[in-house]
């Protein structure tokens, strides 16, 4: 059964929604990707990415802002997105994040944690916890003992999500790809 909000809205916001959905396609494609990657990135089902393309408006803003963030077109979002929030994690930071962790898994230095260039704690201590969650390289306990230096009670919480919630780190800018990547390094 169809919302009665998404019937009552104006016809201009209506257009606007399918023109959004039509340039998400048209970056998609001009990226040569297909929808099958784009849906597997963003973590949804190609219903629901058609469904983006389409411009469908019962489709959550947490579902477009990951699939424009996969696409790179995050300074697309409404000037009300939490620019502060958005500002503290990109893809950049992602890249070292990577190079960083790259470096990390086979010998763990714990105190190279403390001086990751450009990178704040908030966002070292959640990885470090996330990865801690997944034993990455058999590196549970000194990973989580790391997340707690970086930023005390972090132990405390129990899920990646009440994690990104509190810290403010929008959970679509840490892209599903990076989650996946840092996952596939565990045992």
């Amino acid at each position: 059964m169809r919302s009665k909000s998404i019937d009552m809205l104006p016809p201009r916001v209506r257009l606007a929604m399918e023109e959004m959905g039509s340039e998400i396609r048209a970056a998609r494609r001009s990226r040569n990707m297909s929808a099958t990657e784009l849906s597997t990135r963003a973590q949804i089902t190609r219903p629901t990415l058609q469904k983006v393309e389409n411009g469908d408006p019962s489709v959550t803003m947490g579902v477009y802002a990951t699939v424009l963030y996969e696409l790179d077109l995050t300074a697309h979002l409404p000037r009300y997105a939490d620019t502060e929030a958005i500002q503290l994690y990109d893809r950049e930071m992602e890249e070292r994040l990577l190079v960083f962790y790259g470096k990390q898994q086979k010998h763990l230095d714990k105190e190279a944690w403390q001086q990751v260039p450009g990178i704040p704690p908030e966002v070292l201590a959640i990885t470090a916890k996330f990865l801690a969650s997944t034993d990455w390289y058999g590196h549970k306990n000194c990973l989580s003992a790391i997340a707690q230096e970086l930023k005390p009670g972090i132990a405390q919480k129990k899920t990646f999500l009440s994690l990104i919630k509190k810290y403010h780190i929008p959970f679509y800018r840490f892209s599903p790809a990076l989650r996946q990547r840092l996952s596939h390094g565990t045992r």
